[in-house]
């Protein structure tokens, strides 16, 4: 081992132990991160669509980003990100890695960054409503619990979610209901009353998906009101050829967004103060993360000893 992996290695030790601040990463398909999902590949008798492969220098791993894995262990983060958690195949890029190292590019003090994607691909809000059969909201919740315990100081919980019920009337016309009372069993479950809670509102979809109640979707989305929920229209993102989920420059840009918008509302959720805001993706811009590039192609070389994941 050179000198210089032995000092990155003595560093990703260090980071390990020190106390994490944990954001929650939650929805559906888009949360788990469908980036780069366009290799055509056979599985089980039938042809699918697996990961690239290909991870762009703003999701690159970072010594100071870790993940919890579906075995409620900590390991470094890498893309991609869902992997194990409802996920094994279809499970490309997404927000998580981006937000993380956009945060720590400008919050370089923040301290290290804990991980815990929660997403169930194809899910509908009442899959989350806390009930005793949903098993989404039963993973989400033992997984964030379990974050906390293990010292983690947890900051945020991002949501992603509302494709699948703009398929149906009535999840559409439910699902501000839906929304308040997952917002507010979630919170509770976690001892959190206000808890802070980042809400994508989904964009326009475009066929071939079929969605024909979006707007009574995004409508709910903006109408529903708790404290510190932070509102991000991600309308104006690019959309990928299946007319749902997001491309890899999609996911980058909301990871960028949530990473700004989460800097901008911290101090006032810091106070315990109402925050409801929308913050526009048009606001936005992507910028390229690759200041530390050098590090990470060096930190790449430890992936194997640190992350044994398979790759899709």
């Amino acid at each position: 081992m050179s000198p210089e992996e032995l000092i990155l290695d003595l560093e990703l030790h260090k980071q390990h132990i020190k106390q994490k601040q944990v954001f929650i990463l939650a929805g559906q398909s888009n949360m788990l991160g469908r980036g780069g999902v366009t290799k055509t590949t056979s599985y089980s008798g039938e042809q699918i669509k697996v990961w690239d492969g290909v991870v762009p220098p703003e999701s690159h791993p970072n010594p100071a980003v870790f993940r919890l894995d579906g075995e409620l262990r900590w390991e470094l983060a890498r893309e991609p990100l869902s992997h194990g958690i409802y996920c094994k195949i279809t499970c490309g890029v997404g927000i998580g890695m981006a937000f993380a190292n956009r945060l720590l590019e400008m919050d370089p003090n923040f301290g290290v960054v804990g991980l815990v994607p929660s997403a169930a691909g194809g899910t509908s809000i009442t899959n989350w409503s806390g009930d005793s059969f949903n098993k989404p909201y039963k993973v989400l919740a033992k997984r964030a619990k379990f974050a906390v315990k293990s010292g983690g100081n947890l900051r945020a919980i991002f949501w992603y979610q509302g494709e699948t019920d703009t398929r149906w009337s009535r999840n559409a016309k439910n699902y501000k209901i839906h929304l308040q009372t997952f917002i507010h069993k979630i919170r509770n479950d976690l001892g959190l009353p206000t808890l802070p809670f980042y809400q994508v509102i989904i964009p326009r979809l475009k066929k071939p998906f079929q969605g024909p109640y979006v707007e009574e979707v995004r409508k709910a989305q903006m109408e529903t009101n708790a404290t510190n929920l932070i509102k991000i229209e991600a309308e104006g993102l690019p959309i990928g050829a299946d007319g749902v989920h997001l491309t890899t420059e999609g996911y980058i840009q909301l990871g960028h967004i949530l990473a700004d918008t989460f800097l901008k509302t911290n101090s006032k959720l810091l106070r315990n103060e109402t925050v409801v805001s929308i913050y526009n993706s048009s606001d936005y811009k992507v910028a390229s993360y690759s200041s530390y590039a050098g590090f990470y192609t060096l930190a790449l070389r430890l992936m194997a000893k640190w992350l044994p994941r398979t790759s899709i």
